[in-house]
């Protein structure tokens, strides 16, 4: 069975007492092989050629707003150079996006007493992981950044009754086939899957909250989305908003 690597990534603050209207989970697939041999050293080379480096640590908010490390893109010439090299570095890599959007204002309005969202939108990402993953007759690793004892918890106890129990859609025996390990990964490691992770969930946070991306500003964010949404799993049916990006509940 061919192997995949699944980097999954937040944005958004779950709690319910916070005002941010929409917690997201959502990342990307890659084939293993794929990604270790070539896209990674693709990041790699693109990291080196803007920055002299490879150890730069891609995270799309402050890379948008020039903070730390990106303060360089105050050049416009260098700002320019970057996003046409990202934008086409990430168009031509290989990889497929699951995700789900819980709309935190619908959920407290719906019920009165709503499950926390991430454990909410967790089973829906593993449920669709599982059906690529069978579509394509293959095996797949889950990899999440480490945030804290309690959270990291959270997320393996919802890991382990998914697998042990299945879901009210999908099976146990699926769950036990296909997936083959939850792994967490520190924060302070250059994890270029849970870098492209980042991106994913950031964007779709703000197309989420219906983020207007202007075509005149750099980065051009309208045309990342674009990229991102034609890579959306679909089920294999042209149902993105099932199987790919879900909105709950």
């Amino acid at each position: 069975m061919t192997e995949y690597s699944v980097f999954l990534d937040e944005s958004g603050i779950e709690s319910y007492k916070n005002t941010d209207s929409h917690y997201v989970v959502a990342g990307l697939i890659l084939e293993k092989d794929y990604f270790v041999n070539e896209a990674m050293a693709s990041i790699r080379a693109l990291k080196t050629k803007h920055f002299n480096s490879d150890k730069v640590v891609f995270h799309f908010f402050d890379m948008v707003r020039r903070k730390g490390s990106f303060k360089i893109f105050n050049d416009r010439i260098k700002r320019r150079d970057f996003w046409d090299d990202y934008i086409q570095l990430i168009s031509k890599l290989n990889f497929k996006v699951v995700g789900a959007v819980v709309k935190k204002n619908d959920m407290t309005n719906r019920y009165l007493y709503p499950q926390a969202p991430k454990r909410v939108a967790l089973p829906v990402i593993y449920e669709n992981l599982v059906h690529f993953l069978a579509s394509n007759d293959a095996t797949g690793k889950i990899f999440v950044e480490q945030f804290n004892e309690t959270e990291d918890e959270r997320v393996s106890v919802q890991y382990h009754l998914s697998m042990a129990n299945g879901t009210s859609r999908i099976s146990r025996e699926a769950f036990l086939r296909h997936i083959k390990g939850l792994k967490f990964l520190p924060k302070n490691q250059n994890i270029l899957g849970l870098q492209l992770a980042d991106l994913v969930a950031y964007l779709t946070n703000v197309k989420a909250r219906g983020g207007v991306f202007s075509a005149n500003k750099e980065p051009n964010l309208g045309d990342i989305w674009n990229i991102i949404w034609d890579k959306t799993y679909d089920g294999n049916c042209k149902n993105k908003n099932m199987y790919g990006i879900k909105f709950l509940p």
